[in-house]
């Protein structure tokens, strides 16, 4: 069958990891995480890709409510900044420039 370079990347990573060598492990990771594929965390947390986190799907949910950074983050007991980075996030993950081109894309449709 094809094997694809990510696929390669994978086995790389996994060799990496085994034989210790973190910044070639951390090269592998970057790379695939450049290509939108999940890759699993060494510390253990999951990786979304450029798929949204369930974090930022509440913030996004917030967000299209029409709720300030501020509201957002008192609610959901975060910092204002941790917010921000959520936001910064969605933005970059969705493609879209400002805070009101979410509104819009995630507003539903009549």
């Amino acid at each position: 069958g094809v094997t694809t370079a990510a696929e390669h990347l994978h086995r790389a990573l996994a060799e990496f990891d085994a034989l210790g060598a973190r910044a070639a492990a951390a090269s592998c990771r970057g790379h695939l995480r450049a290509t939108g594929t999940p890759v699993s965390n060494p510390r253990g947390r999951p990786a979304y890709g450029r798929d949204l986190s369930p974090r930022e799907r509440q913030v996004l949910d917030l967000v299209t409510r029409g709720h300030t950074n501020r509201e957002i983050a008192t609610s959901l007991y975060l910092s204002e900044r941790t917010v921000e980075g959520h936001v910064t996030r969605l933005l970059r993950k969705l493609g879209l420039r400002n805070r009101r081109d979410l509104w819009t894309a995630a507003a539903p449709r009549p």
